[in-house]
């Protein structure tokens, strides 16, 4: 059992290194890059934590207490902020979100320093924190500070896939998959803790160390991450969309005040309907709300007002609305099945297998293989 988990922990460190690397190597590191190899840090010094217990290292796992043990009050906030980071002018972002740390703070001033002081002496400073070490409803407390910011994370990510939409056709470069698989894996580990604090509360205390299992748990993460690497780890608007995303974005959600109907809507509609069906606009694989309003031509947040208030629907739909429909219609064409799936797409302006995959299945309900198929069979 040793050696398998000394086999885990090796291959986390290893992975964790690789990551870290890789997110070093950029050319131009911004404010989520540097969020996101501070966490990894973390995460690393935490598996160096158990591996030192593992091996009886004093030293390692002294130094690397306080990584372990405020990891949760750090991991949180820092979640939060990433996602912040990637929507919001990285300008006095840490000031205007500095109280979320006050809780790590905190924790490290009255817990984390005096057991370690502790530790030195071979005796509790304080009685409190004899409860504190040995509590599992205290662990239990501190998963349920991360479940928390895990989840006004992912609704912060969801807010901002939602308003990218009014603005990209292709969220192929934004990345969302490798974060989500990122929070998803942080919700996993999460569960993993939870479940065995609550087997110890009601059954009994196990006669081994469960935070191996809630390491390995990360270790697995960071595993798939690596696997999947990090190169969607960041998401790349361009600096004149990035306050009016942050604006619309913080207001989601919220009671807005009533926006003014636009006179001009039933015109600017049939224009639309124009560019798009007639002129074949979608076919553009980097057509953006911009490039599509001058095409018009109108302003962005008239087009904008026209598509979510007259319309009922975002641009990213609209315009993959009518490239599936251009995909489909290629399908039925070629009867006899000589164009690949892929080829159909990019001449559709999908920019990339996934996203046309998704979006395909989305919007039909199959795959591109199974639509293609049935089309086949029908035309024989």
């Amino acid at each position: 059992m040793k050696l398998l988990t000394d086999f885990i922990l090796v291959s986390g460190m290893i992975f964790n290194v690789i990551i870290l690397v890789l997110l070093w190597r950029r050319n131009m590191k911004r404010l989520p890059e540097w969020l996101l190899i501070i966490i990894f840090s973390c995460m690393l010094l935490e598996t160096v934590h158990f591996y030192g217990g593992l091996h009886d290292l004093d030293v390692f796992t002294f130094f690397t207490f306080p990584f372990e043990d405020a990891m949760v009050f750090f991991l949180g906030p820092a979640l939060l902020l990433y996602v912040k980071s990637l929507y919001q002018p990285a300008q006095d972002l840490f000031r205007r979100n500095l109280f979320h740390f006050f809780p790590l703070l905190a924790y490290l001033l009255l817990v984390t320093i005096p057991i370690m002081v502790s530790i030195i002496q071979d005796a509790y400073l304080f009685e409190y924190l004899r409860y504190l070490v040995d509590s599992d409803y205290v662990f239990l407390s501190h998963m349920f500070f991360l479940l928390v910011y895990t989840l006004m994370s992912l609704r912060r990510l969801n807010r901002f896939e939602e308003v990218i939409k009014d603005y990209f056709s292709d969220l192929g470069d934004a990345g969302f998959t490798w974060i989500r698989r990122f929070f998803h894996g942080i919700l996993i580990v999460i569960a993993i803790d939870m479940s065995t604090s609550f087997y110890e509360l009601t059954l009994g205390a196990l006669d081994w160390d469960t935070g191996y299992l809630t390491v390995a748990a990360m270790i697995f993460m960071i595993m798939y991450l690596g696997y999947h690497g990090v190169s969607q780890s960041r998401i790349l608007l361009p600096d004149f969309l990035v306050a009016q995303t942050q604006v619309q974005s913080e207001l989601k959600g919220k009671v807005a005040a009533p926006i003014p109907p636009l006179p001009e809507a039933d015109a600017l509609a049939q224009r639309l309907e124009k560019i798009l069906v007639v002129d074949e606009a979608y076919l553009d694989e980097d057509l953006t709300l911009g490039k599509l309003a001058e095409l018009l031509p109108t302003t962005d947040k008239k087009l904008s007002l026209l598509l979510n208030q007259h319309l009922a629907t975002s641009f990213y739909d609209l315009i993959n609305q009518h490239r599936v429909e251009a995909v489909k219609q290629m399908m039925t064409n070629d009867r006899f099945g000589r164009r690949p799936n892929i080829e159909i797409a990019y001449a559709c302006g999908f920019k990339s297998k996934s996203s046309f995959n998704r979006v395909f299945k989305k919007q039909t309900g199959l795959t591109p293989g199974l639509f293609r198929g049935k089309t086949l069979e029908k035309a024989k």
